[in-house]
């Protein structure tokens, strides 16, 4: 039985999760949530000296999943790249985006998302700042802790979406008073919205009911004037 640790970071929450895979079914062993006031290096340092390593133990290290909106997704298409073409592209795409000067400025994680007609093919790719990660990456070699993979909260969320569905849809997450409204194609996110749900929000269904109906139809109207698409399901997350 192979176990996994996941540590997510956002400013306000650090969270641990700690399961296996036994058979077919995916068990929960170990959960751990604690403040984060911010996503500074020193802050992380200090948080992960109260994750022990019995809330680790039988992981060979931890899967990072970061949410900060400094953090870009987007879809590329491109006639028949090479592989040199299109991280070529997809990189100058993410510096435009992330107004950075350089290509060692920016992490990337790009997959292929399908084959178009035409002979195209459409990408996904997430895209995080170096200067975002490397006070983060030193906060757990610091603590001792091997990082396996570093992922973005968004990119975790489209991936929960049904694959058969190629249509467009949108995750909505609610947490610690705030939403995170993710709009996907094929399991990829391309647009992500982020909008306060008010105090007391998330334990009266009537507010949080109320504050949606006004940002929700913003947020479509949003979608419109970027050119994005209009998802076709809403898939709701707390």
């Amino acid at each position: 039985m192979k176990t996994h640790a996941i540590i997510e970071l956002e400013e306000g929450t650090l969270s641990v999760v700690v399961g296996a895979r036994d058979g077919d079914r995916t068990r929960l062993l170990r959960s751990l949530r604690m403040p984060l006031p911010d996503l500074g290096g020193e802050t992380l340092t200090n948080a992960l000296r109260g994750v022990s390593a019995d809330v680790l133990q039988g992981a060979d290290g931890v899967h990072v999943v970061i949410g900060d909106r400094r953090s870009h997704h987007f879809l590329s298409t491109l006639p028949r790249p090479t592989a040199k073409d299109a991280v070529a592209f997809v990189t100058r795409e993410a510096l435009r985006l992330g107004n950075l000067p350089a290509a060692e400025d920016v992490l990337l994680a790009t997959r292929l998302v399908r084959r178009l007609a035409g002979n195209k093919f459409l990408f996904g790719t997430s895209a995080l700042a170096r200067s975002v990660w490397t006070p983060l990456a030193s906060a757990f070699e610091e603590n001792g802790i091997e990082v396996l993979g570093l992922h973005t909260i968004e990119a975790c969320m489209a991936m929960a979406c049904d694959p058969a569905f190629t249509e467009p849809v949108a995750v909505l997450e609610c947490s610690s008073g705030r939403a995170r409204y993710v709009l996907c194609v094929d399991q990829t996110p391309i647009q992500v919205r982020r909008f306060l749900i008010g105090a007391g929000g998330e334990q009266n269904e009537a507010a949080l009911m109320t504050q949606l109906a006004m940002e929700l139809p913003r947020t479509l109207d949003w979608l419109r004037e970027t050119g994005q698409p209009l998802p076709k399901q809403l898939h709701p997350r707390r």
